[in-house]
């Protein structure tokens, strides 16, 4: 079940409530009902009211696309990659996690499937090569772990709270695909690597301060 964004709740609830109070007081002007009874009844369609909104089969919106229904690319919709149209030939949606939220993709369908194929990959290239410069580069890649997810903060942002992005929707073809990059790993195996990513990391910080011990040594010995 998705969390109910509160606001949208409460006016719903009382858009219900009004066109209820319509009903009941059409039915008493109507029959010959008490107040008793007609009391009765709106109380039994306040019951009805709340376990609409509660229920899970029913539509519910958090700040993206309603659960299980995907939206169309907004006008003048651009790739924040290649600068090309969004349409419905190239548009797709992510959903992200743990809310379940479908959210509009700012990137074309193509660029999505090559970060998939490629985002893992780039990141080991990417720690390697660090390493070959200084602490603080390999610091800023490690210190989250080896991704498993497609990910990217500006073309694929993640709603406060939710942690990773774990599905994508396709318009072109209306598929769905995991989100999971392509040689990711997980488990046991993505925490070896990891350890041994933040192995070098303190072998590197290790050094870097001993280099700076040494030439403040220097510095003073002057």
């Amino acid at each position: 079940v998705l969390p109910v964004d509160r606001d949208l709740e409460r006016a719903f609830k009382i858009s219900l409530q009004l066109l209820l109070s319509l009903l009941i007081l059409q039915a008493a002007s109507c029959t010959d009902l008490s107040f008793l009874a007609v009391q009765r009844y709106r109380n039994s369609l306040d019951l009805s009211v709340h376990s609409f909104i509660l229920q899970p089969t029913h539509l519910r919106l958090r700040g993206g696309m309603a659960e299980g229904v995907h939206g169309k690319p907004a006008d003048g919709m651009e790739c924040m990659v290649t600068f090309d149209d969004i349409t419905e030939e190239n548009y797709c949606e992510y959903l992200a996690q743990p809310s379940g939220t479908w959210l509009p993709a700012k990137f074309s369908d193509s660029v999505v499937k090559e970060m998939i194929d490629t985002q893992f990959q780039k990141y080991l290239d990417d720690v390697e090569k660090a390493a070959r410069d200084c602490a603080a580069a390999v610091r800023r890649l490690v210190v989250k772990g080896p991704p498993i997810f497609l990910f990217d903060a500006h073309g694929l942002p993640l709603p406060e709270g939710d942690t990773h992005i774990s599905e994508v929707w396709y318009c072109n073809g209306n598929s769905t695909a995991s989100a999971k990059l392509k040689g990711a790993l997980e488990g046991a195996e993505r925490e070896s690597l990891w350890d041994g990513q933040r192995a070098v990391l303190a072998s590197m910080e290790a050094a870097e301060a001993a280099d700076g011990e040494a030439a403040k040594a220097e510095e003073e010995g002057k």
